[in-house]
C-alpha cells in the first residue's frame, strides 16, 4: 500500500516553513498540520546559515491558537475551514508543499551515516535497543521532531521517535516497561526534580493538579531520559490500519458536556488522536443525548491514560458524528477542540 501523509511527518513549504503532520486522514488536496518552524535571525534551532524559531512555544490549544493568529497575518493560505470537522485549523496545500519529510527515511540516513552528533549517535543507540529488545524490525521506527528536519541542536534537543503499526507500538510499549524497571541505569523514567518540574509545568498548562499530573505521568510508558537526554516514542498507524477517508465521517458541534463514563476498549488511546470507546454514560453537565459511544483526545497528555474497566470523568466538545459509509449515527466527546480553549480534559474516576 503506498505510503501516505502519517501522524509526526513533517511537510516544509515553500517559503520555509515547517510544518508537523496531524493524524493520517487528510483531505485529497491538502495535509492536516500545524505550524511548528519559521525562519529567524534570533532562532535557536538551525541547519548550515538558516535559524528557526519554534512557531508553537507548547503543545496546547491556546498556543496553538497562536499558530492561527500568526497565519493569519503572515500566510492565510495555510488556514482551512473544514466542513466536514466544522472546525478551521491549519494545513497544507499540495501545491505549497515543497518537501515531505519521512521520519523512517531519517532514521535510515542516520543508520548509514559514518559520522554522527552526539545527538544523532544517541538517537540510533536508543533505537537499537528498543529494536533488539521488543523484536521490532528497525526499519518500523521513525525519527521525528526537529531531527527529522535537521534543525536540532545538541544543547537542549530531545530524540523523538516514531514506532509504525499496532502490534509493533504494543510491543514496544511492553519491552520499554520492562527497560525501565530491569535495564540500564542510562534508561530511566522521570524522577525527583526532572518529575516534579514536569508535573509543575502540566499543571500550570492544563486543567490539572500537580498531583493528578504525577499520577498521569504514572501511566507515561512513551516519555523518559535515555543518557540524561528526554525522549518520546509515538505509536503511527499504518495505511492498511486506516480504512476511513477523509469525508466519510462528518462532525457537528454540539456544545462542551462533561460525562462520566466506564472504558470498555482502549486500543487506539495510544495513537493520535487516543479513542476510548465507553459505555455507561452519565451526563453531568450540558446537553443529554443517547449514543455516546467515545472519547477521543488531541491533547497528547492524555493518551493511553485509562484502561478497559476504568470510569474516567471527562470534558470536552460534545460532536454528533454522522457515518456516509455505514449509516450510523452517534455522539463522541471531543478533548483538545479549539471552542475549549485548554479547559478541557480526561482523568480517572479513582482520582476523586
Amino acid at each position: 500500500m503506498q505510503r501516505g501523509f502519517r501522524d509526526r511527518d513533517y511537510v516544509e513549504t515553500r517559503e520555509g516553513f515547517f510544518f508537523t503532520v496531524v493524524g493520517n486522514i487528510h483531505p485529497d488536496d491538502r495535509v492536516l498540520a500545524y505550524l511548528k518552524y519559521v525562519k529567524s535571525e534570533a532562532g535557536k534551532w538551525g541547519r548550515g546559515e538558516s535559524k528557526y524559531q519554534r512557531a508553537i512555544e507548547q503543545y496546547t490549544i491556546p498556543h496553538l491558537m497562536g499558530t492561527f493568529d500568526f497565519l493569519r497575518k503572515n500566510a492565510p493560505q495555510y488556514l482551512f475551514h473544514s466542513d466536514v470537522h466544522n472546525i478551521t485549523f491549519s494545513a497544507v496545500p499540495l501545491r505549497e508543499m515543497s518537501k515531505h519529510y519521512l521520519p523512517e527515511d531519517r532514521l535510515a540516513e542516520l543508520l548509514e551515516k559514518k559520522e554522527l552528533d552526539l545527538l544523532e549517535k544517541n538517537t540510533v543507540e536508543l533505537t537499537r535497543i528498543l529494536s533488539e529488545e521488543s523484536n521490532v524490525p528497525i526499519n518500523s521506527f521513525g525519527v521525528t521532531g526537529s531531527l527529522l528536519v535537521g534543525v536540532h541542536q545538541i544543547r537542549f534537543s530531545d530524540i523523538d521517535l516514531t514506532v509504525y503499526g499496532r502490534e509493533n507500538s504494543s510491543a514496544v510499549r511492553k519491552t520499554l516497561l520492562s527497560l525501565f524497571e530491569n535495564r540500564k541505569k542510562e534508561l530511566t523514567r522521570f524522577k525527583g526534580k526532572i518529575l516534579r518540574d514536569w508535573c509543575e509545568w502540566k499543571a500550570r498548562l492544563y486543567p490539572v493538579t500537580q498531583h493528578e499530573a504525577d499520577r498521569i505521568y504514572q501511566r507515561k510508558w512513551n516519555r523518559g531520559l535515555f543518557k540524561n537526554i528526554l525522549f518520546s516514542i509515538h505509536p503511527t498507524k499504518t495505511e492498511s490500519e486506516v480504512s476511513e477517508k477523509y469525508g466519510e465521517r462528518r462532525y457537528t458541534p454540539i456544545q462542551m458536556v462533561e460525562v462520566k463514563a466506564r472504558v470498555v476498549d482502549s486500543t487506539d488511546a495510544m495513537f493520535l488522536p487516543a479513542t476510548y470507546i465507553i459505555e455507561n454514560v452519565e451526563m453531568l453537565s450540558g446537553q443529554r443525548v443517547q449514543g455516546v459511544r467515545e472519547i477521543v483526545s488531541f491533547e497528547g497528555l492524555y493518551g493511553d491514560l485509562a484502561s478497559e474497566g476504568e470510569e474516567v470523568f471527562a470534558r470536552g466538545k460534545l460532536e454528533k458524528v454522522e457515518n456516509s459509509r455505514t449509516g450510523e449515527t452517534y455522539y463522541r466527546v471531543f478533548v483538545g477542540s479549539t471552542e475549549a480553549k485548554g479547559s478541557d480534559y480526561i482523568k480517572l474516576a479513582s482520582w476523586r
